[in-house]
C-alpha cells in the first residue's frame, strides 16, 4: 500500500514503491531514489500538489532506480550508472527504461535554495553507493549503507560477460572505517533516514555499527544463519550456504558480511558466488554490451507483449521500436519510438522483430520482417494456416534470417528431460500416451468477446491458442505424426461484445478438442485441449505407455517406472543431454517468475544467443518446427469436417 508521510520539515517519507524514497521540498523539489514500482513521480506530486522534477540515487540497485525514467533529471554516482537499470527479481515491463544520467562526486554540492545536499561516497554496500547529508538540516540519508534490521555486505553484480561479482563485498575494517568518517565529520546528524524498515533513525546507531565491527575484528564470529524476519532464505539475494557469509549482532545492529573478508587486504581473493542473483547477473549481463546498438522492434503492446518486455528488461535490452494501434505516453517512455503505422515501423531500420499480437497478424508482419532481412521472433501460430505457414517457411530459408518461434515448452528442463528418457530406451517403444492441456478461463459468460472467439481472425479457439503447445510437446518427445482424427466442442456459442451483458456476438471457434493420433513409429495418443476444464488436481502434461516403462510428466516433475524391475524413478534418474546442461547452467532466470514468464524468458535468451551466433541447438523451435504444428493443426481442424482420418501433410 503506498503512503506519504510527512517526517521533518520539508521532508516526505514515501512508502509502498519497492523502497523508503524522501521528497526534500527546494528549488528544485527533488526525490531521492525512486523505487521500482510505478510511477513514484505522480503519485507524489498529486499527494503533495508539487512539482518535482529531479531524482537522485543513493546507489544502482533497482529497488531504487527502476522509477528514474518518470523524472527529468537523474542524478547518481558514475560507478552506479554502470547497472542502474540492471533489475533482477522487479518486472520492470511497463518501466520508463530510456533516460540520461548526471553524474555526481563525493564532496558535490547540490544547491535547492533553501537547503544543501552534500554528497558521501561509500562504496561499502554496493559500489558506488552515496551518503546525502541534508547540511541546514543536519539529515543523513544513507539509501541501503544502513537499515536497523542488517546491512548487506555483498559484491556488486557483474558489468560484463564472464563476470559473477565486479566488486568486491565491503571487508569489515572497510565498513567500519566508513562508519567512523561518518560519526566524526558529521557528528551532528538529527535523524538517519535508510531505505528499508525502521526510519528514521538516531545518531547513536552509527556508534552501535563501530563496535559491531570492532568485535568482529577482534575475533567474533556470526552466526551461518543470516536470515531475518526482513531478509529469509526465499529470498534470491539470500546468501549460498558454502559462500561464507554470517550474521552478527550487536544491540540494535546487525551486518551480514562474509567472514573471510575482514581487512581490507582480503577484499583481493576471489570469492564463491555470493546470491541465486550474482548468479543471474553472470548468465544476462553479457546483453549489456552486446544489444546495446541492437534495435529491437516489437508488434502489438498486449498480455504476451508485456512478458516479453518483462524477459528483455531481465536481459537488459532495452527495446527499440514498437507498433501499436494507439500511442500512449506509457508506451514512449519504454520505447525509443512508437509506430502506428506498419510502413513506418518496418522502416525503422530494425534488428529483430518480435512478432506478437493477434494470431491474424502474425503471417503478414512475419513475413515483411523476413522480407526485411530482420531476425525473427515469432508467437504461436505462426500462422492462420498451412499456406501461409509454408510461405514463412519458404522465405525464412530463402533469406537465411535467423529465427525462432515461442513454443515454450521445449525450454521447461522437466520436458526436456522427458524427451531425453524416450530417447534412451529404457521406455521401450511407445504405445500409446495421453496429452493435455486444460485452462478453465473461458467458461463463463463474463469472457468477452475477443479476436480469439472469431475464427476467421484466430484460425481456431482452444486447439491453436492452447493444443499447439501439446502438439509441440508430442512432436518434440515422441516424433512425427502420421494422421489424425477430431472432434471439437462450443458451450457458449454467443459471447458478451462488453461489459453492459446486453449484446452478443457468435463464437465460432472450439471450446474444447479432442484428437486421436497415430505416429510414425505406430504409437497412438489422445490429446484434448480446452478453455472450459476445470481440474481437481495437479494436471500432467503428458503421460506416455512403452514396453519396457511408463512415465507421467507435470510440469515440474517426472514420474517413471522401470517394469523389468518393478522399480519407480523420477526425473534425478535420468541422464541429462546436453540441451538440459545448457538451460540449466546459461538460460534459466535465477531469480522467481511463475512458470509461464520462466519459459518466455528462456526461450528469448536462447533465440539472442543464436543471434549472437553463440551456439544452435537442433532443439530450439524455428519456423521449419512451428511449420510441422501448422501441418497438424490444419489436419485437425479439416477432420472437424470430414469426421475421418486426415494425413499430415507436411
Amino acid at each position: 500500500m503506498n503512503e506519504i508521510v510527512k517526517v521533518y520539515e520539508d521532508t516526505y517519507l514515501i512508502k509502498g514503491f519497492g523502497c523508503h524514497c524522501y521528497v526534500l521540498l527546494g528549488n528544485p523539489n527533488i526525490m531521492i531514489d525512486a523505487g521500482c514500482k510505478g510511477d513514484i513521480r505522480y503519485y507524489a506530486e498529486q499527494q503533495l500538489n508539487i512539482s518535482i522534477t529531479h531524482v537522485i540515487n543513493t546507489h544502482s540497485h533497482f529497488d531504487h532506480t527502476g522509477g528514474n525514467g518518470y523524472f527529468d533529471v537523474v542524478y547518481m554516482s558514475e560507478k552506479s550508472s554502470k547497472t542502474a537499470k540492471n533489475y533482477m527479481d522487479e518486472n520492470p515491463a511497463n518501466l520508463p527504461m530510456n533516460y540520461d544520467i548526471t553524474y555526481v562526486s563525493d564532496q558535490d554540492i547540490i544547491d535547492l535554495g533553501s537547503r544543501r545536499l552534500k554528497v558521501i561516497a561509500s562504496d561499502v554496500h554496493a559500489e558506488g553507493s552515496i551518503f546525502l547529508y541534508d547540511l541546514d538540516n543536519h539529515l543523513l540519508f544513507t539509501g541501503d549503507e544502513i537499515d536497523s534490521d542488517q546491512i548487506l555486505l555483498l559484491p556488486s553484480f557483474a558489468q560484463k560477460e564472464g563476470q559473477f561479482h565486479s566488486y568486491s563485498a565491503s571487508s569489515i575494517e572497510r565498513f567500519k572505517e566508513m562508519m567512523r568518517t561518518i560519526k566524526q565529520d558529521y557528528p551532528n546528524i538529527n535523524y538517519i533516514f535508510t531505505g528499508h524498515n525502521t526510519t528514521p533513525l538516531l545518531s547513536s546507531f552509527i556508534d552501535e555499527l563501530i563496535e559491531l565491527a570492532t568485535r568482529l575484528l577482534g575475533g567474533y564470529i556470526g552466526n551461518e544463519d543470516c536470515s531475518s524476519s526482513t531478509y529469509t532464505k526465499n529470498d534470491s539475494h539470500y546468501p549460498y550456504e558454502n559462500a561464507g557469509y554470517r550474521r552478527a549482532t550487536y544491540k540494535h545492529a546487525s551486518l551480514v558480511y562474509n567472514h573471510n573478508l575482514l581487512w581490507k587486504v582480503d577484499e583481493a581473493l576471489e570469492q564463491p558466488i555470493a546470491t541465486p542473483l550474482h548468479r543471474l547477473s553472470a548468465t544476462t549481463t553479457n546483453y549489456i554490451n552486446n544489444n546495446s546498438n541492437i534495435k529491437f522492434g516489437i508488434t502489438s503492446y498486449g498480455k504476451i507483449t508485456k512478458t516479453h518486455l518483462h524477459a528483455l528488461h531481465k536481459m537488459n535490452i532495452q527495446p527499440y521500436s514498437l507498433l501499436t494501434r494507439k500511442a500512449d505516453k506509457e508506451k514512449e517512455k519504454i520505447f525509443t519510438h512508437v509506430h502506428t503505422n506498419a510502413d513506418s515501423f518496418f522502416d525503422d531500420h530494425l534488428d529483430i522483430v518480435d512478432v506478437c499480437g493477434a494470431n491474424y497478424q502474425h503471417f503478414p508482419y512475419a513475413l515483411k520482417a523476413i522480407q526485411k532481412g530482420c531476425a525473427v521472433y515469432l508467437e504461436k501460430p505462426i500462422a492462420l494456416n498451412i499456406n501461409e505457414a509454408k510461405v514463412l517457411l519458404e522465405e525464412s530459408q530463402k533469406q537465411q534470417i535467423v529465427n525462432a518461434v515461442a513454443l515454450i515448452n521445449r525450454f521447461n528442463p522437466i520436458i526436456v528431460l522427458a524427451r531425453d528418457l524416450c530417447k534412451s530406451g529404457k521406455l521401450g517403444n511407445i504405445i500409446n500416451f495421453k496429452a493435455h492441456f486444460y485452462h478453465n478461463s473461458y467458461n463463463t459468460m463474463n469472457k468477452l468477446m475477443t479476436w480469439r472467439q472469431n475464427f476467421a481472425l484466430s484460425g481456431g479457439g482452444a486447439i491453436v491458442d492452447l493444443g499447439v503447445h501439446t502438439i509441440d510437446i508430442v512432436h518434440f518427445l515422441l516424433g512425427n505424426i502420421e494422421s489424425v482424427v477430431s472432434t471439437s466442442s462450443t458451450v457458449y456459442n454467443k459471447r458478451y461484445v462488453d461489459d453492459t451483458h446486453t449484446t452478443t456476438e457468435d463464437n465460432d471457434t472450439d471450446e474444447y478438442t479432442a484428437v486421436l493420433m497415430k505416429m510414425e513409429n505406430n504409437a497412438i495418443g489422445i490429446l484434448e485441449s480446452s478453455r472450459i476444464s476445470n481440474s481437481i488436481e495437479k494436471d500432467p502434461v503428458i503421460e506416455i505407455f512403452g514396453t519396457k516403462g511408463s512415465a507421467i510428466v507435470y510440469e515440474d516433475e517426472i514420474k517413471w517406472l522401470d517394469i523389468e524391475n518393478n522399480a519407480q524413478h523420477n526425473q534425478d534418474d535420468i541422464e541429462p543431454s546436453h540441451f538440459y546442461r545448457y538451460l540449466i547452467d546459461s538460460c534459466l532466470p535465477q531469480t522467481t517468475m511463475n512458470h509461464f514468464e520462466t519459459m518466455h524468458y528462456t526461450a528469448l535468451h536462447n533465440f539472442l544467443n543464436i543471434y549472437h551466433k553463440k551456439h544452435f541447438f537442433e532443439e530450439t523451435p524455428t519456423i521449419k518446427e512451428a511449420y510441422h504444428a501448422q501441418a497438424v493443426l490444419d489436419a485437425i481442424l479439416t477432420s472437424w469436417k470430414s469426421g475421418t482420418w486426415e494425413k499430415i501433410q507436411a
